[in-house]
């Protein structure tokens, strides 16, 4: 005789699936991509001009191989064709710069940028978009604090480019170390700006992701009480 059963007949319900080591290894790779974007004016105060370049650089060749292996499906004409307009017009307008060593340096930096924003787009989804960037945020405003206490309390003053202490090294300020005396902190970007700019976008994503993570559950709850 047949019983009433309130649980569906359906499999028993199962772990997801672990994520490969190497969809792992690419996803910490793209998040180190972005903290570099977000800090690369630090780069360019704490170890040069040649270093930062070289980082950038192995950085974008390393994605292009990245995306040659792995042969995402991408949809090319889905691309903003504003954002590819504008690429193009910077391009051409090298022609007539009275400054052309430093717009060719300048178009460079915007079409390494604008390939790496692609590479992340084709081998992450938009999910795991969203937490790369979170992750690359949260790391650069931990690592500012850290940074600025370190400076305060070791220091005693701002961190100068090169790592250079003083206040008569003639270099540029990169870490104000001030965080105890309520100046303005610079964090590992060197600009109190720009780290402005970096904590609020923290903070929205940040909001979105727990949003999301709420609405989740909110709808397996709902799910799991239709079920019973």
């Amino acid at each position: 005789m047949a019983r009433f059963s309130r649980h569906p007949a359906s499999a028993p319900p199962v772990a997801p699936e672990r994520e490969r080591t190497r969809h792992l290894l690419l996803r910490g790779w793209m998040v180190f991509s972005l903290f570099f974007a977000f800090t690369a004016p630090g780069w360019v105060l704490g170890f040069g001009v040649p270093i930062a370049a070289i980082v950038g650089g192995v950085i974008v060749a390393a994605s292009a191989v990245m995306v040659a292996i792995i042969r995402p499906p991408f949809q090319w004409r889905r691309l903003p064709w504003i954002a590819g307009t504008f690429v193009l017009w910077a391009g051409l307008s090298i022609a007539w710069s009275a400054w052309r060593e430093t717009s060719v340096l300048t178009w460079l930096l915007l079409v390494a940028t604008t390939f790496q924003g692609v590479a992340i787009a084709s081998v992450l989804t938009w999910r795991e978009i969203v937490r790369a960037i979170g992750s690359a945020l949260g790391w650069v405003v931990g690592l500012s604090l850290a940074a600025e206490i370190l400076v305060a309390w070791i220091v005693g003053g701002p961190l100068s480019a090169g790592f250079e202490t003083g206040a008569d090294t003639g270099a540029a300020e990169w870490i104000s170390g001030g965080i105890f005396a309520g100046a303005r902190i610079d964090g590992v970007i060197g600009n109190p700006n720009l780290l402005g700019m970096i904590a609020l976008m923290a903070v929205i994503v940040f909001a979105l992701e727990f949003a999301a993570r709420e609405s989740r559950r909110v709808m397996l709850g709902c799910g799991s009480a239709c079920r019973h």
